[in-house]
């Protein structure tokens, strides 16, 4: 997978949590096409990285505890 397909992923991936509507951990794979192990380490990935993601059980829903979006950027440095 290129830069831009992950890019492209991540964004999908920020898009279903900000809607909250991933499904289950194998529908939210397979909305996104990876498996459900691959799933689980993009989301551990996520955590480690700060965003505040959980499981909703009620909503069959991964969602975030807090308002936000998921922004990948080059900045310059002053």
């Amino acid at each position: 997978m290129d830069l831009e397909e992950y890019r492209n992923k991540i964004g999908r991936i920020d898009q279903l949590i900000r809607m909250e509507s991933t499904g289950t951990p194998q529908e939210f794979a397979d909305k996104i096409c990876v498996s459900k192990r691959t799933i689980f380490r993009i989301l551990r990935s996520l955590k480690e990285f700060g965003c505040p993601i959980y499981y909703n059980g009620y909503k069959k829903s991964y969602c975030y505890k807090e308002r936000g979006r998921i922004i990948i950027i080059f900045r310059l440095d002053s």
